[in-house]
């Protein structure tokens, strides 16, 4: 479906369902593969199709942070020529269903928080002394989603993820792809 979707004039001409586990509302699988196959052609009104749906801003936009990680993740691998990571298993508990209080909406098509906004509970969640990025902003409905996903590129959070991806990277060794005399790549 969404090839064929892709192929397509606008991709609200093609209907189905996509393949799935059937472990997620279809709803849900909806916005993951969208977000990965066909990006470019979100719009607000398919946006509006997905909550009416029943899926929730907050949930929206934790897909759609999760899809960004497995994204940055894979790329990374396959940048360094390395398999792609085994997804990890679900971890038990229950979402915190936190909503920032002063989450407002702004430039994107889900509340955010403004920097003047936070309260002590979204402290830290924007970089000091520099202006908060739309991205960062547009996932702050959900603040751990913008905490992970920024953590990924420095040491905290997702260390478990980097450092299984990186334990498999050399940082000595030239590799055999490259031309002669090409540096190794480390973390």
């Amino acid at each position: 479906m969404c090839r064929r979707r892709k192929e397509a004039l606008s991709p609200a001409a093609i209907e189905g369902t996509h393949d799935s586990l059937g472990a997620l509302p279809e709803t849900v699988v909806e916005v993951i593969h969208r977000m990965r196959t066909d990006p470019g052609r979100l719009s607000e009104s398919w946006f509006r199709g997905v909550i009416a749906a029943g899926l929730g801003e907050e949930e929206y936009v934790e897909a759609v942070s999760i899809v960004a990680h497995v994204v940055a993740i894979d790329t990374m691998a396959r940048g360094v020529g390395l398999d792609l990571l085994p997804l990890p298993q679900p971890e038990p508990g229950v979402p915190s269903r936190y909503r920032p209080p002063g989450a407002k909406m702004g430039g994107a098509w889900v509340p955010w928080l403004e920097p003047a906004d936070l309260s002590e509970s979204e402290s830290g969640l924007y970089p000091a002394g520099r202006p908060a990025a739309n991205i960062m902003k547009a996932m702050s409905l959900v603040p751990d989603e913008v905490r992970s996903f920024f953590d990924l590129v420095r040491t905290n959070t997702c260390r478990r993820s980097r450092s299984r991806l990186f334990a498999r990277v050399s940082g000595d060794q030239p590799r055999p792809d490259r031309a002669p005399g090409g540096a190794g790549l480390g973390a």
